[in-house]
């Protein structure tokens, strides 16, 4: 019966071996994993259990037991963009866990008693959690769970969307557009559309306060194309403009004539 020790591994961890027997000519297939936890110190009566399971009257060293609590966390610092958590610190290590999209996550590993969590999104739910570890075991995640809402970061609304132009008649378009994604805050006012019917010349033509999410346009050039962006303005701003929607004009249709306000041809 043939034993290799490993020393120094930690308690309650567990692993997996397997083995073979081989000469000169080659060796046999592998044997089956089997798994191996190494198993916990016992201190009860003077007792401890070394890595190998065999008992002694001597402890290896100071007889100590896997963690059965893990300090508290508080919120040290915090502005709009970061927050530093911090705990007691402990001879102990400890895993700083954090969730707020739904998954936990482990941001910090080590004995030191804060962390620092920057880009924190605005009026966002995080949550954090320690566990302690020694070389005997693990304890937690706790189910002391320091919670923490970032503020609501007040801004202009992020930009209107989905702009869409309808041709209703010859010289009327219809422009629809959805809200903004946000509103950062604040509610939206009212709308801005600006307008073009030239591209060399640029925006000329600017229509506001609109509250409502359509606006129709008349009186427009046959056979140009026209261009529209719009923006939306709350209390403490206003957005950028949304990406350009373009649509074409066709000229008029007078029975079996087609008239050109660009040949000032008239019906």
């Amino acid at each position: 019966l043939g034993y290799a020790p490993c020393w120094g591994l930690p308690a309650g961890t567990s692993f997996y071996v397997r083995s073979y027997v081989g000469n000169i000519w080659g060796h046999n297939d592998w044997s089956q994993l089997v798994k191996v936890t190494i198993p916990y110190y016992i201190c009860g009566d003077d007792i401890c259990m070394n890595l190998r399971g065999e008992t002694s009257d001597i402890c290896p060293g100071e007889c100590e037991e896997k963690p059965t609590i893990a300090p508290s966390i508080y919120l040290q610092e915090q502005n709009s963009n970061y927050l530093i958590v911090a705990w007691n610190t402990s001879s102990s290590q400890c895993k700083l866990w954090t969730n707020y999209s739904g998954l936990w996550n482990e941001v910090y590993t080590g004995v030191e008693g804060e962390y620092e969590l920057d880009g924190l999104a605005p009026n966002v739910q995080y949550f954090f959690a320690l566990s302690v570890a020694n070389g005997y075991g693990i304890f937690g995640p706790t189910g002391d769970i320091f919670s923490f809402r970032t503020s609501v970061v007040i801004a202009p609304p992020t930009p209107p969307r989905r702009v869409a132009i309808a041709l209703t008649d010859a010289e009327t378009i219809s422009v629809e557009w959805l809200p903004p994604f946000s509103d950062n805050g604040a509610p939206v006012d009212y709308y801005t559309l600006l307008f073009s019917d030239d591209k060399v010349t640029g925006w000329d033509w600017l229509f506001s306060p609109i509250y409502s999410l359509s606006f129709p346009l008349t009186n427009l050039q046959s056979e140009s194309t026209i261009g529209i962006r719009v923006s939306a303005t709350n209390a403490i701003g206003t957005s950028l403009y949304s990406s350009v929607s373009y649509i074409y004009v066709p000229p008029a249709y007078c029975g079996d004539f087609i008239c050109s306000a660009r040949m000032n041809e008239t019906c």
